[in-house]
């Protein structure tokens, strides 16, 4: 019925808020059925009502959805995404790290906050670092939802990986199988499976890695 529904939705009157949301649901459903250019395009008038709104909250999710079109095609386009987003987001109103907040934005803003740390990984760029750390203590606050705890989780093992640190890695990276394992995220677990391979190898544990693998 989803189809239906989406079209019926589409018909109605809605206010500029209510169009931002239809068309970041239909970029998350796009990008579930692997409709390519329909993500993009949903990604790009969520970005264009959040802007005729003037919604600091809605400018941040539109980005954010449009970053994670980019971060398999265009990963600097992507970054300068998570920026804008993170950027919104803190104008929204994200408050201190020991302050309550909205749930849906705070899931938000941490979600952005590990992606650029994700990105700072991959560049070997030091600054992920307290991004992953100011991520945490959104989370240890008050805790997320399963999909952010599983991300971090799986960029703190990749952080301490890279850090030399195997033993920390390899406490992230079971973590995170076992949250995608609860969510029943397939090609999560399957990334995490991968990642726990690599670690084991490097730790010269190569039954261990066999077997992940």
């Amino acid at each position: 019925d989803t189809d239906a529904l989406l079209h019926e939705a589409a018909s109605l009157p809605a206010e500029l808020g209510q169009q931002v949301q239809l068309a970041l649901a239909e970029a998350a459903l796009w990008r579930v059925r692997g409709d390519v250019p329909a993500e993009c395009e949903a990604c790009e008038r969520a970005l264009r009502l959040a802007h005729a709104a003037d919604d600091a909250l809605l400018l941040g999710r539109a980005f954010g959805a449009l970053g994670r079109y980019h971060e398999v095609r265009d990963p600097a386009r992507a970054f300068a995404c998570f920026q804008d987003s993170a950027d919104h987001l803190r104008q929204a109103g994200v408050p201190d790290r020991t302050a309550s907040s909205d749930g849906v934005l705070l899931d938000e803003y941490s979600n952005t906050l590990v992606r650029l740390a994700w990105w700072y990984l991959l560049h070997n760029d030091p600054r992920a670092g307290p991004l992953l750390e100011r991520a945490q203590a959104l989370h240890d606050h008050s805790p997320r939802t399963l999909e952010v705890q599983a991300l971090l989780a799986q960029t703190w093992g990749e952080y301490w990986r890279r850090s030399g640190q195997l033993g920390p890695a390899l406490e992230h990276k079971y973590r995170a199988l076992h949250l995608y394992q609860r969510l029943g995220d397939q090609q999560g677990m399957l990334k995490a499976y991968c990642n726990l391979a690599l670690i084991h190898g490097e730790a010269q544990d190569f039954a261990r890695a066999i077997e992940c693998s």
